[in-house]
């Protein structure tokens, strides 16, 4: 209830953004949310699964962080700017290069730049910064309700009352679908489409355009809990214990104790991405990265 509440609850659209597209050399393009004030600092921000700048936790961060002078870059994955993307794939936890892209554009104008990631975002984060290709302008990254174990978050999505998150998530994945099937007839097969009812089994649709052979490779390669002792940056990571879609190797307690550099805080409640408590008369999760950025 703490995950949904405030996902059906909270008011959004109250952000003014200024959008750049970002043309990507494959032919593709990525669309970036500007808030910008003159600041030295900038906050990369990279959103959940099937999100975008208006999420609410999102909204609330950027209003936040932008009264401690960052200016902030929110950046949607191919196809969740609201504009279908050009090329037959989508999105994945493992699209470190297309972060690594916004990244490299965002240093032509900021020196200091911090990540923050929420859901997949998060785990987004932690896969780059434990990449040989990290950019030397990073400073500190922070990811929120991580999904450090993929295999496992997919299979949570179908449990309980995640299965509300899902059947949202599964509606706009076969709207893009079949959109995407407009332009590439060939390469998807609606007939299946209709029988797919599980975030599961979507990805097993989907992990061939992505260049997968099996759902399990791709489980194996992005689930970021393996890369912690590569990370040289520092990063703070928050997963709630009482998060519904994160499973054990979330709250890698043992490998956080032997690194220098990553912070494991586990928060009783939260949820997945709700933390409603309050600390000086801001969400807790906001006062908590502002407390870790300074």
């Amino acid at each position: 209830m703490e995950t949904l509440i405030p996902y059906f609850t909270t008011k959004v659209g109250q952000v003014a953004y200024t959008r750049e597209r970002l043309e990507l050399d494959d032919g593709d393009f990525l669309d970036l949310d500007w808030l910008k004030s003159g600041a030295n600092d900038l906050i990369i921000i990279s959103h959940g699964l099937e999100g975008n700048s208006k999420d609410h936790f999102i909204e609330q961060s950027v209003s936040a962080l932008q009264k401690q002078g960052y200016d902030i870059l929110v950046w949607h994955y191919r196809s969740c700017s609201k504009e279908m993307n050009r090329l037959p794939r989508f999105y994945d936890h493992g699209d470190i290069q297309d972060l690594h892209e916004v990244i490299q554009h965002a240093g032509k104008s900021y020196q200091n730049i911090n990540l923050l990631g929420f859901s997949m975002g998060g785990t987004m984060v932690i896969n780059y910064l434990g990449s040989d290709n990290v950019d030397s302008n990073i400073r500190k990254a922070i990811a929120i309700s991580a999904p450090m174990d993929l295999r496992a978050a997919s299979e949570n999505l179908n449990k309980g009352l995640n299965k509300f998150l899902e059947k949202s998530f599964l509606k706009k994945w076969k709207r893009k679908i079949r959109l995407k099937a407009i332009d590439f007839p060939e390469l998807f097969d609606l007939s299946a489409l209709v029988h797919v009812t599980t975030l599961v089994e979507l990805y097993r649709y989907l992990i061939p355009l992505h260049g997968y052979e099996t759902l399990a490779e791709y489980y194996e390669k992005w689930s970021c809990h393996q890369y912690l002792s590569k990370i040289d940056n520092r990063l703070l990571i928050v997963n709630a214990l009482n998060d519904p879609m994160l499973s054990r190797n979330c709250y890698p307690v043992d490998a956080c104790k032997k690194s220098e550099t990553v912070f494991l805080e586990t928060p009783k409640y939260g949820g997945h991405t709700g933390f409603t408590k309050k600390m000086n008369g801001k969400l807790w999760y906001v006062w908590r990265t502002e407390q870790f950025l300074s």
